[in-house]
């Protein structure tokens, strides 16, 4: 049985932030840079008002980044130095695991060990900027 949900989540795709350790008393916890991010996520999941998944999943993933102004020229046009492919910070499997914890929150599945099969990219995108997510049910 697929049970397949395409959906946009608009905004600037941040990634999930490393676990941190304060040296003068051990004390560990997450930045809290990812949470907006997190959040508009789990609200565009519940938008599309669908039961969780309960088998494997194939997850696929596009992050669409801002484009810095640097790589404008003031008329709009692209400098011959910009790059055409994003390869620079977010790394992708960070942005990814922002996502996917977002949607274990938000009841899209029980577990992120039910994805089974993942396809992530990033590439620059002048307007919109986020994430399409599409997931499936597979068996």
């Amino acid at each position: 049985m697929s049970r397949p949900a395409s959906f946009f989540v608009p905004g600037t795709p941040v990634a999930q932030p490393r676990v941190r350790m304060i040296r003068s008393n051990g004390h560990v916890y997450t930045p809290r840079t990812a949470d907006a991010w997190k959040m508009a996520v789990r609200v565009a999941w519940r938008a599309q008002q669908q039961e969780p998944l309960e088998g494997p999943v194939r997850l696929g993933l596009q992050f669409a980044m801002p484009r810095p102004a640097s790589h404008t020229t003031s008329r709009g046009a692209m400098t011959k130095s910009a790059p055409a492919a994003h390869i620079c910070k977010p790394d992708i499997d960070n942005l990814a695991k922002a996502v996917m914890d977002a949607l274990t929150d938000a009841g899209a599945w029980r577990d992120d060990c039910q994805i089974v099969e993942l396809t992530i990219g990033k590439h620059y995108s002048h307007v919109p900027t986020g994430c399409t997510i599409n997931m499936m049910e597979i068996q």
